[in-house]
């Protein structure tokens, strides 16, 4: 299922990893940790990140996996799982267009009045909420797997 199938620390963190996370797993989780404090929406476009999404992930589960007792063990679940609210440009646009269409949309219906309800209809259609709803359906479901992927760390650890 998840990347942690009957893994060990040492499976987690192997020894052909990429020098930079090797060499500093403190170093991106900390400035990671920056990035969240920052962050003001529950979403955000990955060009805000530090350093790409699968070196911090990767850096968040060889230090949990290194050190299950860690002070910062739920700042680091609850930061991992929010890595996937960090999407690429195209659809973090595609997100907030469709909210600001919503919130006009809303308001020009709000006159009650048949062509004002017409209108923020033809808003909506153009908007593309349907791309909108898919992309942050797909966000639910990659945190529900990296979700997945922490109980597995821990049962793990338990064992």
């Amino acid at each position: 299922m998840g990347i942690l199938r009957g893994n060990h620390p040492a499976k987690i963190c192997p020894e052909g990893l990429d020098a930079s996370i090797k060499a500093s797993p403190a170093i991106i989780i900390s400035a990671y940790l920056k990035v969240l404090d920052g962050i003001k929406s529950p979403l955000a476009t990955d060009l805000e990140l530090p350093f790409p999404k699968d070196r911090i992930a990767q850096a968040i589960l060889c230090t949990l996996a290194d050190d299950p007792e860690s002070d910062l063990r739920k700042r680091l679940e609850i930061g991992y799982v929010l890595l996937e609210s960090f999407v690429s440009y195209d659809e973090y646009r595609a997100v907030q267009d469709f909210k600001k269409a919503s919130l006009c949309a809303e308001k020009i219906a709000d006159a009650q009045d048949p062509s004002s309800i017409l209108k923020s209809a033809r808003i909506l259609k153009k908007a593309r909420g349907e791309r909108a709803v898919r992309i942050q359906e797909k966000i639910h479901e990659k945190m529900k797997k990296r979700q997945l992927e922490l109980l597995e760390l821990q049962n793990g650890e338990a064992a």
